[in-house]
């Protein structure tokens, strides 16, 4: 009965005011979606806020990564041809993935600092066995080299483990902050 009413009143309105409403309508409907439109769109720019120490974090861990892979590589080179120039590249390799490290150490929680910090620990190592592998290229050559290379190998190796084992827990907590 009421739509019948307001049937038979909205055809006794002039057409100017038929027009009007038409477009009130219209304009009330846009502007609600435009005020959700706005509301979701806050939404995303504070949970990206909210997720962007995590993308930097594993921005540093992919960066350690890749280093660690630069290293791999010129420890191949110095071992199978040796020179300065290599040699100076392993240091450069271990030196970025230490300062990565200890850039990562300062922007992460604390289960995941300790987790860096044994890490820390086994690049010391790798760096002190790299200058033993260099010394002993520098003397006369000895059947210790073949066996501190495997040694330096072993360390990345776990060195590789453990950041393996962070960017593990960065994205299980990216994730989980995600769906949050």
């Amino acid at each position: 009965v009421s739509l019948h009413v307001m049937g038979s009143l909205f055809s006794n309105f002039p057409v100017y005011r038929k027009i009007l409403t038409g477009f009130s309508v219209i304009g009330v409907l846009t502007l609600v979606m435009a005020l959700l439109g706005f509301f979701n769109l806050n939404q995303i720019g504070t949970s990206t806020e909210s997720l962007t120490p995590y993308i930097e974090e594993a921005a540093h861990l992919s960066k350690i990564k890749a280093t660690l892979d630069s290293f791999d590589k010129d420890l191949e080179r110095y071992a199978t041809i040796g020179g300065e120039e290599n040699k100076e590249q392993l240091f450069s390799d271990l030196y970025i993935a230490q300062n990565t490290t200890s850039l990562l150490k300062n922007s992460t929680d604390a289960s995941i600092a300790r987790k860096l910090l044994s890490a820390s620990t086994v690049l010391d190592d790798l760096s002190r066995n790299v200058t033993e592998l260099t010394s002993l290229e520098e003397g006369p050559r000895t059947a210790g080299i073949n066996e501190k290379i495997v040694q330096i190998y072993r360390s990345l190796e776990t060195t590789r483990t453990y950041y393996a084992d962070v960017e593990k827990t960065l994205t299980d907590r990216f994730n989980s902050n995600l769906r949050n």
